[in-house]
């Protein structure tokens, strides 16, 4: 069986995020990078942590910003390679 990342959707996990009591797999998303147990472990203060639903919209937030990043740079990068020839 496979499962649905709750990050970004992917939908071949080998095991759920997370079990009927809460607990994180540790299993690391191919497509985000997400690892549950891990990257959920957000402490905002100390002895505060952030609930899960919200560090997996912050994942999407920063992760998409980042793709942004990347494809603006790329493009950027091939656009000048062609402007030198």
């Amino acid at each position: 069986m496979k499962y649905v990342c709750p990050v970004c959707g992917y939908k071949n996990l080998e095991e759920a995020a997370y079990d009927e009591s809460g607990l994180a797999s540790f299993e690391i998303c191919i497509c985000c990078g997400f690892q549950f147990g891990d990257d959920d472990d957000v402490e905002i203060e100390e002895g505060v942590f952030m609930d899960i639903p919200e560090t997996h919209r912050l994942h999407r937030k920063n992760g998409f910003r980042k793709v942004l990043l990347y494809l603006i740079l790329n493009t950027i990068q091939k656009s000048s390679s062609l402007m030198v020839r």
